[in-house]
């Protein structure tokens, strides 16, 4: 994690909570997905990359095309 911070270029893009073990009384748990590169070019390759891969899906084709 010390990395992350460090780096030159950082994005953090998806959080999520939940309760530990599940159950409501526990205490809730917060896990935060991030992704670090050296220099900005490389964070806009894989920002492109992402774009291309979702407009791909086969899930989102599937629903537009009616398939099941």
């Amino acid at each position: 994690m010390s990395y992350f911070f460090r780096a030159r270029k950082s994005s953090l893009f998806q959080n999520s909570a939940s309760y530990f073990l599940g159950d409501s009384n526990n205490d809730s748990l917060q896990r935060v997905y991030g992704i670090s590169f050296p220099d900005k070019k490389q964070m806009s390759e894989y920002k492109a990359f992402l774009a291309e891969a979702a407009k791909r899906d086969h899930r989102k084709i599937g629903k537009v095309r009616c398939l099941r």
